[in-house]
């Protein structure tokens, strides 16, 4: 019997990681401005262009903007606004990852989405099993998570003091596309 190479990783139906085909990953980020329609065109041109997967930012702006940084008018395409209010303009909530997911399954693409604090952690981990192959290695480290850290500098500091496995993926949770 053949043991598996502890460094591959299963991502929806595909093994990643040495001696496995390259794995392309489109990152969408914020770039969907908030607009649902936006991030499923993206889907769609990463899809057509071959992409395995896509990959979104979730925050929650109460944790991931700086207090100081509340109230802070700017300049946006939907004109001028506080900064925190931005924040919540570009953040989608269950509703649209919902619309994503289908969406994802419906055209065989996966999709993932970095989490910025252990509120998005917890709610991105709602969506798939696939989840828990990631977020396991985070939180049996032992410690609580300190608010509004990002989850790579988290990852990093338990690295550092050996209170983790490499986590250097821990913090991205991939969902399932259709096979």
């Amino acid at each position: 019997m053949t043991s598996l190479n502890p460094r591959l990783r299963r991502i929806g139906d595909r093994l990643v990681g040495p001696g496995q085909p390259v794995y392309v990953i489109g990152e969408i980020g914020i770039n969907h401005n908030g607009e649902v329609s936006t991030a499923l065109a993206l889907i769609d041109q990463a899809k057509a262009a071959g992409m395995d997967a896509v990959k979104f930012q979730k925050r929650t702006p109460e944790v991931c903007t700086p207090l100081d940084q509340w109230d802070v008018e700017r300049d946006t395409p939907w004109g001028r606004m506080t900064y925190l209010a931005y924040r919540h303009r570009v953040e989608f909530g269950e509703q649209e990852y919902r619309r994503i997911d289908d969406h994802c399954r419906r055209i065989g693409i996966t999709w993932f989405a970095s989490p910025w604090d252990v509120e998005s952690v917890d709610f991105l981990a709602a969506f798939d099993d696939a989840d828990t192959l990631f977020l396991t290695e985070i939180y049996p480290a032992g410690e609580d998570p300190i608010e509004g850290v990002s989850g790579a500098a988290l990852a990093h500091a338990m690295n550092a003091r050996g209170q983790a496995k490499k986590t250097r993926s821990a913090w991205t949770s991939p969902h399932r596309s259709a096979s």
